[in-house]
């Protein structure tokens, strides 16, 4: 929510409409860097995925393998973290001009 509430200052900050509004707010929740973000979140979800029906099929608990999900939701949880700290500095940074 206070992603969108950044967004719709910029919006009223820069007189958009909602149709502009739209095209101009792309490049704050869509570019390169945002889509490497977004790509090793979603190769993390699929791994954790894959380890956790792994650890669920298992015949006697693997405390290597759940350590190793641990990793990697805290990789998933930093990832998202450095994500949204990107997009806010960017909306940021246009709502200072």
């Amino acid at each position: 929510p206070s992603f969108q509430d950044k967004l719709r200052q910029l919006k009223d900050k820069r007189s958009w409409s909602h149709d502009q509004f739209l095209k101009e707010a792309v490049p704050y929740v869509k570019d390169e860097k945002i889509e490497v973000y977004d790509q090793t979140s979603n190769d993390l979800l699929n791994e954790i995925s894959t380890l956790g029906q792994e650890g669920a099929e298992a015949k006697t608990p693997d405390c290597v393998l759940l350590e190793d999900l641990r990793g990697r939701m805290a990789k998933l949880v930093a990832a998202q973290t450095d994500k949204w700290t990107y997009m806010f500095g960017k909306l940021d940074m246009e709502l200072a001009k």
